[in-house]
């Protein structure tokens, strides 16, 4: 199973739902991927992101 599908499996979602979350928590400079590294840049914007969910 590839990485990110069993990222998802592991979260409760879908790797479609993980790679839009990616995407707008990159956008909005939350987080920072490099290759299979994800480094937060913004922890109280993540909190806030969580809380949204």
């Amino acid at each position: 199973m590839p990485k990110r599908q069993c990222l998802a499996a592991q979260l409760g979602t879908i790797p479609e739902t993980l790679s839009r979350s990616f995407k707008k928590l990159t956008k909005e400079n939350v987080i920072a991927i490099n290759g299979a590294e994800i480094e937060i840049l913004d922890l109280d914007k993540l909190y806030k992101f969580a809380g949204e969910l």
